[in-house]
Parts: C-alpha cells; sequence; structure tokens
C-alpha cells in the first residue's frame, strides 16, 4: 500500500454548466475538474531545505566534499568539526563533584582520578566512576576495548578531533549492556582490528551525540536487543569509512538526529546499509531518522525489514551498488518475519541513486512533500530507474 503524490486537496466543482463528463458523470451536470499541482508547493520544504523553483526542494549543503571528520547537515553551507574542541585540558566538559578524570599523558607518580592526578586510562576512569558520573577524557589515543556491563556512566572527550579510543581484534570497541542509561560524547571511536565501534543491548535510554565513528572493518552502530531490547539516541554524529552497516538496529528502538552517514564501505559480502532497520523475530524494530544527510553507501542506503521507521528532512543521495554491480537504492523497505515493514518518507530528498529511489515490496509506504531526481538504470543489466517501485 502506498499514500502520498502530490497534497490531499480534492477534486473541485466550478459550477458551470454540464455537457462534457465532468464530477457529475457523462453528460451529467457537473463543471470542469481541477487537481492540484503535482510536486512540493513552495512553502513545503523542511528546514534546511529550498525550493527548486520547480516542483521539488534541495538540500542546503556544501558545494564540495566534506574532509574526513568534518561533516554537514542540512541547512549548513560549511562543513564543520563534529564539535568544538574548547580550551584547557578538558575543554567544555562539564564537571561536577563525582566527575572522574582520565589524561593518557599525565607523568604523575600515582593516580586517583582527580584532575590533578587523572586516571592513565578509560577503563580505569569507568571502574572508578559511580553510576550517573561523568568520566572526562583528555586529548589522547585510548587503545582499549571497554564493556560497559552494568554501568550508566557518561564518556565525555574534548572533542572527536582529539579523542579517540581505538579497538583491536575484539569485537566491540565500546560496549554498553544491561545499563539503565549513559552516554558517549564528543569523542571518536575506530578500530585497527575486527572490533565494530560501538554496541548497545538491554540499555534504556543510551546516548550517543557529538561522535566521530570512523574506520572500522565491522559496523558503526550496532543495537541488538539479545541480551534485550535497547533504546539509542544517536545525534550530532558523523560515520564514515565504516563496514557493512553504518547503523543497524534489531529488535530495538532507534532515534537519528542531525547525523552525516557517508563512504561506508562494503562488507566481506559485498553490501553496505546506511541506516538498518531489522525484526529479530517477532520483536520489531523502531525507528525515526531527520534531519540528517547519508551519501556514499553501496548497496542500500536506507533499509527496513519487517520493522517500522520514519524519515523526515533527510537527503539520500550517491547511492553506489554492491560488488556484483546490483542495485544502488535509497530506500528500502520489505516484508519481514514481524509481519509487513511501514515507511514513512516527508520533506526528504532522495536523488542520484540506481534502480529505485524508493523500493518496496511487503510494505506500507507513505510518501509526502519528497523528492526524487536522476535514478538511472541498475548497472548490472541495464533496467528499472524508477522514482518509485512498490510490489
Amino acid at each position: 500500500m502506498t499514500i502520498g503524490c502530490g497534497s490531499d486537496g480534492g477534486v473541485e466543482d466550478d459550477g458551470g454548466p454540464g455537457g462534457a463528463a465532468g464530477a457529475g458523470g457523462a453528460g451529467g451536470t457537473g463543471g470542469a475538474v481541477s487537481t492540484p499541482a503535482a510536486g512540493v508547493p513552495a512553502d513545503g520544504c523542511a528546514e534546511g531545505f529550498v525550493h527548486d523553483g520547480d516542483a521539488g526542494c534541495h538540500a542546503v549543503l556544501p558545494t564540495e566534499p566534506c574532509a574526513l571528520g568534518t561533516m554537514a547537515v542540512p541547512g549548513e553551507a560549511e562543513c564543520r568539526p563534529v564539535s568544538p574542541c574548547g580550551s584547557g585540558t578538558w575543554g567544555s566538559i562539564p564537571v561536577e563533584a563525582d566527575t572522574v578524570f582520565v589524561d593518557g599523558n599525565y607523568t604523575g607518580a600515582s593516580s586517583d582520578g582527580t584532575s590533578a592526578r587523572p586516571y592513565l586510562t578509560v577503563t580505569e576512569g569507568v571502574s572508578g566512576a559511580p553510576d550517573g558520573a561523568v568520566v572526562a577524557i583528555a586529548e589522547g589515543s585510548y587503545f582499549e576495548e571497554l564493556d560497559l556491563l552494568d554501568r550508566s556512566v557518561i564518556l565525555w572527550g574534548r572533542c572527536p578531533e582529539l579523542v579517540e579510543i581505538v579497538g583491536g581484534s575484539g569485537n566491540t570497541t565500546v560496549l554498553a549492556d544491561n545499563s539503565s542509561g549513559g552516554a558517549i560524547r564528543d569523542l571518536a571511536v575506530r578500530s585497527t582490528g575486527s572490533a565494530l565501534g560501538i554496541g548497545v543491548t538491554n540499555s534504556a535510554p543510551f546516548t550517543i551525540e557529538r561522535v566521530w565513528i570512523h574506520n572500522t572493518s565491522q559496523r558503526g552502530v550496532e543495537v541488538q536487543d539479545t541480551l534485550g531490547p535497547a533504546t539509542v539516541v544517536l545525534s550530532d554524529s558523523l560515520i564514515e569509512q565504516v563496514s557493512g552497516i553504518a547503523v543497524n538496529a534489531s529488535g530495538s528502538d532507534l532515534t537519528v538526529s542531525n547525523c552525516v552517514i557517508r563512504d561506508v564501505r562494503v562488507s566481506s559480502m559485498g553490501r553496505g546499509r546506511g541506516v538498518q532497520l531489522v525484526a529479530n523475530g517477532l520483536s520489531r524494530a523502531t525507528g525515526v531518522l531527520q534531519g540528517s544527510l547519508i551519501e556514499g553507501v553501496h548497496d542500500v542506503a536506507v533499509s527496513v525489514l519487517g520493522s517500522d521507521l520514519t524519515v523526515a528532512a533527510t537527503a539520500v543521495r550517491d547511492t553506489l551498488p554492491y560488488i556484483d554491480q546490483k542495485f544502488g537504492l535509497g530506500l528500502m523497505a520489505v516484508s519481514g518475519g514481524a509481519g509487513l515493514s511501514t515507511l514513512t518518507l516527508t520533506q526528504s530528498t532522495v536523488e542520484r541513486t540506481q534502480k529505485a529511489a524508493l523500493a518496496g515490496q511487503g510494505a506500507s509506504i507513505t510518501v509526502d512533500a519528497t523528492t526524487f531526481r536522476v535514478v538511472v538504470p541498475e548497472r548490472l543489466n541495464d533496467t528499472f530507474g524508477r522514482g518509485l517501485q512498490v510490489q
């Protein structure tokens, strides 16, 4: 089922004399029939988008690609860092009585977690912090894999440009599990080995804010219900040059806002996803994607499998095929073990995709005030090239 295409205006009867077939039927008394103009009205573009003067909207974005580690969301014409670094050792990290401090460059004789004698590792900081406390992290590369088991601390770096947590050959660089909250803010996460970026399970709510996730050989953010459903809020962050899937939610709840996801490398299977929601058995994933930019993803930029997603004020562009030259879709919604997918797409743009801007199969799809443009045929066999394909 699809709902959309133009405004919701109805047929108007001008009250003129009958004759030709009109609102009253053949030979009836109805007058001329008028229909609303196709496309997005001049005042129908979302914040961060401008009308193209014809029938659609364009996202306001820089004219040149942003450099590694910088970003711009719709409405920003210049590239910028993920977050400012401030000044001093701790920048603008909020300091409370229970704040625990970490500085890998500290050379003093002993460490106790105070600002004068900080811990040398983030692991020590997490162990020494009470639940709900901030673990303030100074400039440095911290080669650690963190498990925040049963903890609800807030990892807060000076800024992503100067503070990074680097995973290695383990499963996950930062894992939040069995927690009643917690957050990661203003730092970078990457991996030199097989570890994915950030994993969350059985944690609600968990916040990822102003974080730069990059160069992982696996997924950027993985939200699973393995130990119980998770709720994750991901905002104002940059995810780039990760493998397979940038953000995946399985049987959990995910909100992505004001983020940039780009240059998602293909996995060992040759496929990639920007944002994916997937059911785990009969447990549906639910999500919101808003105010974001997703570009340069192989296979499918946004995928919904037996789950429910609302996409608003988001630009999806430059989707690429995977290694056998199939697909390159902007958005896809298909049925799964938990039943029909639902996808609502409003006030967004989908452009420079392949095969289809939006494809649905066994799905309920609503499209409103959204612009599809420049869809080329699938490279494998030079077929299709559709704005909307539903079957």
